[in-house]
């Protein structure tokens, strides 16, 4: 069910429904179905006085459901129950939502994506903590009042536990310039936790439960969306900062790592944790620096002492196992022996029994390959 929504002046139109990316979400049982009197009304309060411009939406029950966000894949755990009210405006460019809703879940699917030419910058910031999924990257949490900025060209699905007030701000990408695009792509959509972030977070709930009585004339109009432009472009430029360093960071991280290893793994003591050290972190923050790599610390030690028992078997044949193993960095040749295996596919005695020339002489195999 669909309703007009604060008086005749404001007509409630079901096929301009709210911009596609406010997500409040599955996971919660109320006690009754719709929202609370009390919270409607707090929430109404903050839009009295604001002129027939403005549009209040009310989405109730299944149908109601099906409404609310037009094609885009809305779900409840009481469909029967659901109920939100949209208030939205648009100040220049920008298109402004402040909406409450009971717990729903909303994807957008590769289906909805639009081209990325036309592609909008979606900025929300919900009262409740959730759960952020994207296609390729792993799911993210966010808290109460955290900003969380989406593309509406690339798939995505939101969800909080709760009831949720939520404001959402829509930007044409265009109006941002052509960097913020693909500056987008890389960055983690939930933002950083910096000064700039929490002063941009609170201009734009401020702005957006701002009824646009208050924003009238084009000169203040064009003000605002100055603001929110230049603040918009400033987050995403520190964002894309943090990433570029982190990335930069983690690249310096693995080079000293391997420098350490170097000179150092024939001691058959040195291990991961003594990199760790001399490189002042903590035994998370360096393995961190190798997620993703298909690598760990531990196995940039083995290969390097691999690598060196295939060299001492190859260039000294009169050295015998367990010599190989104390020069290789092994504590004992049983560890050398299923280490080299792991790696080669053969023990140290096959790959030394080879007659010169036919030894198999490819780099060492990653983790779970076999040597055929």
């Amino acid at each position: 069910m669909t309703e007009v929504y604060g008086g005749p002046r404001r007509q409630f139109v079901a096929s301009h429904a709210v911009p596609p990316y406010f997500a409040s979400a599955a996971g919660s049982t109320l006690t009754r179905p719709g929202l609370a009197r009390e919270r409607v009304d707090r929430w109404q309060a903050r839009f009295v006085g604001a002129d027939s411009g403005d549009e209040v939406h009310r989405f109730r029950g299944s149908r109601g459901l099906a409404d609310f966000l037009g094609t885009l894949h809305v779900t409840s755990t009481d469909s029967a129950g659901f109920d939100a009210i949209v208030h939205s405006r648009r100040v220049g460019a920008i298109t402004i939502v402040d909406c409450i809703a009971t717990p729903c879940s909303v994807l957008r699917s590769t289906n909805e994506v639009v081209e990325p030419a036309d592609a909008e910058l979606v900025l929300l910031i919900p009262s409740s903590g959730g759960r952020l999924t994207m296609p390729g990257r792993p799911d993210q949490t966010f808290r109460a009042g955290q900003l969380v900025i989406l593309s509406s060209a690339e798939p995505a699905e939101m969800s909080v536990t709760d009831v949720c007030e939520t404001v959402m701000l829509t930007v044409p990408i265009a109006a941002l310039g052509r960097e913020s695009a693909g500056v987008l792509r890389r960055l983690s959509p939930i933002s950083a936790d910096t000064a700039l972030v929490r002063a941009t977070t609170t201009f734009l709930r401020r702005f957006g439960q701002t009824p646009s009585t208050r924003v009238t004339s084009e000169r203040t109009t064009d003000a605002a969306q100055r603001a929110v432009i230049g603040l918009v472009t400033s987050v995403l430029a520190q964002q894309s900062y943090r990433a570029h360093s982190l990335v930069e960071t983690t690249r310096s991280i693995r080079e000293r790592t391997r420098e350490l290893v170097e000179r150092r793994f024939r001691d058959p003591d040195f291990a991961a944790p003594d990199v760790a050290r001399e490189l002042h972190l903590s035994r998370r923050q360096f393995y961190r620096h190798f997620a993703g790599s298909g690598t760990t610390p531990s196995d940039v030690i083995a290969d390097r002492r691999v690598a060196e028992v295939r060299a001492l078997l190859t260039d000294r044949p009169d050295m015998s196992m367990s010599e190989v193993a104390r020069a290789a960095g092994f504590s004992s040749t049983s560890t050398m022996r299923n280490r080299f295996r792991d790696r080669t596919g053969v023990t140290p005695a096959e790959f030394r029994s080879q007659p010169p020339g036919e030894q198999w002489d490819s780099e060492p195999l990653g983790p779970g390959e076999v040597c055929l």
